[in-house]
């Protein structure tokens, strides 16, 4: 058995391989370069068992020489795959599953039957270019890009990545090498392998994340300190990954929200987690707010989406001032584009921060020893009840508060949905929910009050207007804000799920 230890980068660029040479010669690395095609036939069930139960399996051909291939179960952190893989030489074009070991198989597969109802799904055929790099005495890296197809019948999609694979050494030097490679190479972290897009093209459906408000993140109360910060970033990071990869494949501004989500949760963990942290992770900390600060337009471009599309809520009141229209359709054309977008995606700067960020995830310890002696609940409970005590100062059950005091309110609501996203999952969830609903509730209304304040600014800035449209807006302001403050009522006189 081996297990593939690999970072994977999806490619974009024309001359990849002469300016991955020039970029490993200006390194001075020793390195043995060789090119050749390999043919890929990928085999299950009708049913896809195999897919189902999480193995891959293929034959491989090149030059003559063929080899059957299973990958069983593995993970995926940052765009470093790590996968177990077995390996036999045949001659056949269907694969003997009885030449892998026996103890691969789950106990309910039935490895005869399995082999009878095998059959080809899909295939994949591409030119491998590698580069043997002898990176350290102790760490050899394979440093490979594919080229070619995905072939599902008449359908197919584009092979065009990047893999670094640690041969021998230590994850250090490979990531050190991707850091590297990102300043030569617009790149963008292969979260899907050719499988997982092969199996999808099948299945005849895009590998797109299901959107959802504020994730939870997946935390037990036998963590330590140091597991529930690595196991929050891990989170973040894989969950953000997965969303700016679905949004090259099909921009959308819900993409990028998640993406903003993920990068808004990985910085709140560092705040939360900072006193436990060395020094030297406070500069991931700032570089997250760079990037959140280059998104920061992204709730104003949600809203100028919402009030100049013809499918928009409130597109057909805005059809009362042409000029109004003109003005937002105007400001929604001045925000960054798709093209400004994945330009960031494909950064150097945001790549090894990305990188960065899966090195410090390796550690064999994030947080420093002390925070050992405390257990996680009592950490949790201390950020949430900080939270609550933040929002109770500002917020009272029986006083009514304005638009602009919602809005100005907006980022202390976020930092405590934040904190909850972080600790939530420690708790029941039917008292986490009944506590977290109403707040949620709050940010959506939120957000819908400051799409209808930016209609507010616009039109006071307006010579002429029609009085019908600000009777509206005023209208609907007013109902928005009793419902705000219905449902602040109703969160602050909830209990605590922590207490």
């Amino acid at each position: 058995m081996d297990t593939e230890i690999e970072l994977k980068f999806f490619v974009s660029e024309q001359h990849v391989v002469e300016k991955i040479t020039a970029f490993l010669q200006s390194l001075a690395l020793p390195i043995i370069h060789n090119e050749k095609q390999l043919n890929n036939s990928y085999f299950d069930t009708e049913t896809m068992q195999l897919r189902a139960d999480d193995f891959g399996l293929r034959i491989r051909t090149s030059a003559g020489f063929k080899e059957q291939t299973i990958k069983t179960a593995g993970s995926c952190v940052g765009g470093l795959h790590q996968r177990p893989e077995y390996n036999v030489e045949i001659d056949d074009n269907v694969p003997n599953l009885s030449l892998f070991p026996r103890d691969i198989w789950h106990t309910w597969q039935d490895i005869s039957q399995l082999q009878q109802q095998l059959k080809p799904i899909f295939s994949t055929n591409f030119v491998r270019h590698t580069w043997l790099i002898d990176y350290s005495p102790s760490t050899k890296i394979e440093l490979a890009y594919d080229v070619g197809v995905i072939k599902v019948n008449e359908q197919q999609l584009p092979i065009a990545e990047i893999e670094l694979e640690l041969l021998a050494g230590n994850t250090e030097h490979l990531i050190s090498l991707a850091k590297k490679l990102c300043s030569v190479i617009k790149l963008l972290p292969g979260t899907t392998s050719k499988a997982a897009r092969g199996y999808a093209l099948v299945a005849q459906h895009e590998i797109l994340p299901l959107l959802s408000p504020l994730e939870v993140i997946p935390l037990n109360q036998q963590h330590s300190i140091n597991e529930s910060f690595t196991i929050g970033l891990q989170f973040a990071l894989n969950q953000m990954q997965f969303a700016l990869n679905a949004y090259v494949q099909q921009p959308c501004l819900s993409y990028l929200v998640k993406v903003t989500e993920m990068l808004a949760l990985m910085r709140h963990g560092f705040w939360l987690y900072q006193a436990y942290l060395p020094p030297p992770m406070n500069m991931l900390r700032d570089e997250l707010s760079y990037f959140i600060k280059q998104f920061a337009w992204v709730d104003n471009a949600i809203h100028f989406q919402e009030l100049t599309d013809k499918t928009g809520n409130y597109r057909h009141k805005l059809e009362f001032s042409h000029q109004l229209l003109k003005q937002l359709k105007f400001e929604r054309n001045q925000l960054p584009d798709e093209k400004k977008v994945i330009k960031i995606f494909r950064s150097a700067r945001f790549n090894q921060l990305q990188l960065s960020i899966l090195e410090s995830l390796l550690a064999q310890e994030l947080c420093h020893q002390t925070a050992a002696e405390l257990s996680i609940t009592v950490f949790a409970e201390q950020a949430l009840e900080h939270n609550l005590q933040q929002i109770q100062q500002h917020l009272s059950p029986t006083t009514a508060l304005s638009a602009e005091q919602y809005l100005q309110h907006y980022k202390l609501f976020i930092r405590s949905l934040l904190t909850g996203s972080w600790f939530g999952q420690l708790y029941e969830d039917q008292a986490r929910l009944e506590f977290r609903d109403p707040w949620l509730d709050i940010k959506q209304g939120i957000a819908e009050l400051q799409t209808l304040w930016i209609i507010k600014l616009h039109l006071d800035s307006l010579a002429d207007y029609p009085v019908k449209l600000e009777r509206w807006l005023d209208s609907k302001i007013e109902n928005l804000l009793l419902a705000l403050n219905h449902s602040k009522t109703s969160a602050l006189a909830i209990r605590p799920y922590w207490h």
